[in-house]
């Protein structure tokens, strides 16, 4: 039990210092915080912000992706794991503490290649109208 309970610690604690899974089985899959408030505010900020992604589906339409924050670049299967549209990235926004960091990522790890894909972002008009969201909700939004 001692060794099982050892090789956890040792994975995790390689995942936060590697930033990528140490073994095919490990999902890290964090948790969307507007899920894990469970429709209360949240009083205190996370301790490492929060990200968002962005992403266009095959039919045009933008959808987006709400993480907390870590020590390691997100996979794209994480990054893209959401499908939040506007209104609800923008209420997601009223649920995270006052003057809660979001940051608005721009890529991802693909651990098939191993490289970092850069991820787009919509145009201008939308990225206000979630920014004008973020202040209207006391959050800082990072957009770059």
């Amino acid at each position: 039990m001692k060794w099982i309970c050892s090789v956890l610690i040792l994975e995790l604690i390689l995942v936060g210092c590697v930033g990528q899974s140490v073994s095919p089985t490990t999902t890290m899959q964090p948790e969307n915080p507007c899920e894990d408030i469970a429709g209360e505010s949240s009083t205190k900020p996370a301790f490492k912000g929060i990200e968002l992604y962005s992403r266009q589906t095959e039919d045009g339409e933008w959808v987006y992706t709400i993480l907390y924050g870590t020590n390691r670049n997100k996979t794209v299967l994480e990054a893209g794991s959401g499908m939040m549209d506007v209104s609800e990235v923008k209420g997601c926004f009223c649920k995270l503490a006052d003057g809660e960091n979001v940051f608005w990522m721009d890529s991802a790890y693909n651990p098939e290649t191993g490289e970092i894909i850069s991820l787009p972002k919509p145009p201008p008009a939308i990225i206000k109208d979630i920014q004008d969201g973020a202040e209207t909700c006391g959050v800082n939004l990072d957009p770059d």
